[in-house]
């Protein structure tokens, strides 16, 4: 919240994210707060999970330490963001 106030603040757009959940991270209470805030986000965790808050990713997304993307997965997360923000681009 205090990130939020700051961007109140200086009257700064934020950008929310999902996080992927993964073998060894559950975030399906940090990703319904962040879809539920009304803020503008990005959809990482359904870029790259199977279905909504699992901790399954498609394949060849996930690397051997069960936490972080490959460089598969790390594309399709920068797809998402090209997706959510395509002002990004410009």
């Amino acid at each position: 919240q205090a990130f939020l106030d700051v961007c109140e603040l200086f009257d700064i757009t934020p950008v929310l994210a999902t996080i992927p959940c993964c073998p060894l991270a559950d975030h399906q209470y940090k990703n319904a707060w962040v879809r539920a805030s009304g803020y503008r986000y990005i959809e990482f965790a359904n870029a790259v999970n199977v279905t909504e808050d699992s901790t399954t990713w498609f394949d060849g997304m996930l690397s051997n330490d069960n936490i972080h993307p490959t460089a598969q997965g790390a594309k399709a997360l920068a797809s998402q963001v090209i997706v959510s923000v395509p002002e990004i681009v410009v």
